[in-house]
């Protein structure tokens, strides 16, 4: 809903259509009308979530085989739902600052959009690498020791 209420304040400051490339020698320009971007950050984000949601239920599919072979299978349920909880709330920051980062340079101000863009997606590693750590070492052990059971 920010998302849309961004793209709503600012529907007057972007231009009917938006050139996404500039022409050159080889090719034409690429122009695309505002509505495809006020509404391609939102779509990803809705896209991405329903991806995300709707693997869960492959997800237990695949601890389900792990634990059938006898390979360790990973934290129970709640430490998943946590885990993607704490993935999605991250996405959506960040899809919400790429959004008004791409509104606010299409509505004309001035700023370096290639180090906001390497900053952001910095901060969102960084942020999933805080906030699923306990997990990411887990399964480092985890597989280490896998390896060395297996002989290999």
């Amino acid at each position: 809903m920010a998302m849309l209420g961004i793209a709503w304040a600012a529907w007057d400051l972007l231009p009917e259509v938006v050139t996404t490339r500039e022409a050159t020698v080889d090719r034409t320009a690429t122009e695309v009308s505002r509505w495809v971007v006020v509404g391609a950050v939102p779509a990803a984000a809705v896209l991405c979530t329903v991806l995300m949601v709707g693997a869960r239920p492959f997800d237990r599919f695949i601890v389900r085989f792990l634990g059938r072979l006898g390979l360790p299978a990973g934290d129970g349920d709640r430490d998943r739902v946590r885990d993607l909880n704490a993935v999605l709330i991250t996405l959506a920051l960040f899809f919400f600052v790429t959004h008004c980062v791409i509104i606010a340079y299409e509505a004309g101000a001035e700023f370096p959009v290639v180090p906001v863009a390497l900053a952001l997606v910095g901060a969102v590693v960084a942020t999933l690498g805080v906030l699923l750590r306990d997990r990411l070492v887990r399964d480092t052990v985890v597989l280490a020791r896998a390896i060395r059971r297996s002989g290999r």
